[in-house]
């Protein structure tokens, strides 16, 4: 009698033992599963785009953005434009930038590298692209003013501020913490906002001219 109890155990104990060790693994794959799947959507661009003259009534393509107009004209904000892939420090975006939704983003920086933090596409989609998965890129920090600068305008922000030798988006510490929305805002485009950028590339074109006769 007491073999048979003892044989019944053992058989309970293997069955319980095999129960566990299967659950175990079927845990472990469902857990694997979620994991592959979170990083496969759970990628989040930041980005802004070059408000050129062509594209002025609709920068980012969807009708929304981080803010309702253009920043300044490129001179006005950066100090050196090789900083975003253009050839000449100097180069002159006489309509700025401006940060887009975070559908329009996932559109302008498909060719990302996302293991960068940074990567810009001037000449293709015109995007200045910022990693933001897990949030990692909200409080980067840049090795020039230039890079937060643009960072912020891609977060809805403007301008930086020194961290040591370094700097971030903002022109406070906190000035960025709420002004990004995934799904941004309208963005107005006005017929005078339009004349406006018109007249500003005529007469840039017209001191170009006069530069070059002296």
């Amino acid at each position: 009698m007491n073999k048979i109890v003892s044989r019944s155990i053992k058989r309970t104990s293997s069955t319980n033992s095999r129960y566990s060790f299967l659950s175990s693994i079927v845990l472990f794959l469902a857990i694997a599963l979620l994991s592959v799947r979170a990083i496969a959507q759970g990628s989040v661009i930041h980005c802004a785009v070059q408000c050129d003259q062509l594209t002025l009534s609709n920068p980012c393509a969807d009708g929304k953005a981080q803010q309702r107009q253009c920043s300044g004209t490129s001179s006005s904000v950066f100090k050196n434009m090789t900083n975003f892939g253009y050839a000449t420090s100097d180069f002159v975006v006489l309509n700025g930038f401006l940060g887009c939704s975070a559908a329009a983003c996932a559109t302008k920086c498909a060719g990302m590298d996302e293991t960068n933090l940074f990567e810009s596409f001037p000449g293709t989609t015109n995007a200045f692209c910022f990693n933001a998965t897990n949030k990692v890129s909200d409080n980067a920090m840049f090795m020039n003013s230039d890079l937060a600068g643009m960072h912020a305008i891609a977060q809805g922000c403007a301008g930086n501020h020194s961290m040591g030798n370094m700097y971030m988006g903002g022109s406070t510490h906190m000035a960025c913490t709420s002004s990004y929305s995934a799904d941004g805002v309208a963005y107005t485009y006005t017929a005078s906002s339009a004349s406006s950028a018109k007249t500003a590339t005529m007469v840039f074109a017209s001191l170009l001219s006069l530069a070059f006769v002296l």
